[in-house]
């Protein structure tokens, strides 16, 4: 069943997702970083062993080259370094420059949810959380 204003969830997103970019633009024009940037920083920081290139890939749904030629302006900038582990297989990390970033884009997200979620009592968040949960489980 379609609801008679079946806009409202697209609207609330693109609201939702503007204000997001709007912060992690302010955060990633100081490291002259870019959106395509924010992925790799953000997968790779709770990868406390490293991560290789396939392993990206697959998490993150991009192809081989596209995480290659990002690794490298990474690895290039100093947010992530790489260690080699065989002739086939380097491991890659992220440096104390690239936690700093995604401590900043973590904060700056809990912000927004913090401010969001303000406008809601316990009970509603809960409801919300409740029905947001019951539409996921449907996909």
């Amino acid at each position: 069943m379609i609801m008679k204003n079946d806009l409202f969830l697209p609207i609330f997103f693109h609201h939702l997702q503007k204000k997001m970019i709007e912060e992690h633009s302010k955060i990633l024009s100081r490291y002259e970083l870019s959106k395509v940037h924010v992925p790799f920083i953000m997968s790779m920081n709770d990868q406390k062993d490293g991560i290789c290139q396939s392993e990206l890939a697959r998490k993150l749904d991009y192809n081989r080259a596209h995480i290659s030629r990002t690794l490298k302006d990474l690895e290039e900038r100093g947010f992530v370094t790489q260690e080699k582990e065989s002739i086939y297989k380097n491991k890659y990390f992220i440096t104390e420059k690239g936690k700093v970033v995604a401590s900043l884009m973590k904060e700056a997200g809990y912000n927004i949810k913090k401010q969001i979620f303000s406008a809601l009592t316990n009970e509603e968040l809960k409801e919300f959380q409740r029905l947001v949960k019951k539409m996921t489980d449907a996909l």
